[in-house]
């Protein structure tokens, strides 16, 4: 495999959903609300599979989370390295961060993407997202990395309430899940589906464990560009998702490679005083 194709494998603007693959349960302002857990939690991220001619030689990384909410909205950071080292002295190093503000009722989120690769800055995304109340059209409004308006669809939904409804409806029963998602990088038509056997830890995490208790769903998400579903999905997720908002494993796929993502501590965040 060369340097360039995995590189391009890596810069996939839907990798912000393996960002929120932890928080696929984070809920906005219903019932499941009074369940939802802020935390701040720590993931050892490793190679599951290349799917591309070439010989591994070493693969590590780790993913930094935190999710927590005020009484006007959601933060939610993210930062993941990871590195891969391929025979024939191919490397490679990315770092991805990602921030997230999103209104408590769901119709405004502020945003920040960053994606870095082997030092360089590769991905740099910056702005403010809106969606009236009465259902209409909203819009994304960029200032990095230029001055850009993005019309988002009536059915558009931000991160954390679109997870919410889709927690909500597997908490009644409900395994299938179709939305429309816009989180900071594009637009994506996303269907969840609740099916398999449970992902399981090969380590007991640290911390406060007892949030990994109550009821869980391996999750798998397929991404499809919005409007463009013939062309094929954009990427893969699966996660194992509780009801209080904290997923113990996932696995991500690239295209040319699998990543799998276990939790190795979580900790309770304070809960807001409103």
């Amino acid at each position: 495999m060369g340097r360039a194709e995995l590189r391009k494998t890596m810069r996939r603007s839907w990798l912000t959903l393996l960002l929120l693959a932890p928080v696929a349960a984070q809920a906005s302002n219903t019932a499941w609300a009074a369940q939802t857990v802020p935390h701040e939690a720590f993931y050892n991220i490793t190679l599951e599979q290349l799917k591309m001619p070439g010989t591994v030689l070493r693969s590590s990384g780790e993913m930094a989370m935190s999710v927590s909410r005020d009484c006007e909205k959601w933060t939610l950071r993210h930062e993941t390295n990871f590195r891969l080292e391929l025979e024939g002295n191919q490397e490679i190093y990315f770092v991805n961060r990602y921030r997230l503000f999103e209104s408590l009722d769901g119709k405004r989120m502020d945003f920040r993407v960053i994606h870095m690769q082997n030092g360089h800055t590769v991905l740099n995304i910056k702005g403010q997202a809106t969606l009236p109340p009465d259902q209409a059209a909203g819009e994304a409004h960029f200032s990095l990395p230029a001055e850009k308006i993005l019309p988002l669809p009536p059915e558009t939904g931000f991160p954390m309430t679109q997870a919410h409804m889709t927690i909500d409806r597997l908490g009644a029963g409900e395994t299938l899940s179709r939305y429309v998602l816009f989180e900071g990088s594009g637009i994506y038509q996303v269907t969840d589906i609740s099916a398999g056997k449970d992902m399981e830890l090969h380590a007991r995490p640290e911390g406060d464990i007892d949030l990994l208790d109550g009821r869980s769903w391996r999750v798998e998400s397929t991404l499809f560009p919005y409007g463009a579903i013939d062309s094929g999905p954009a990427g893969s997720t699966i996660t194992q998702t509780r009801e209080n908002g904290v997923s113990s494993a996932f696995l991500v796929d690239y295209g040319n490679l699998i990543a799998r993502g276990e939790l190795k501590s979580i900790h309770r965040l304070a809960d807001p005083s409103c």
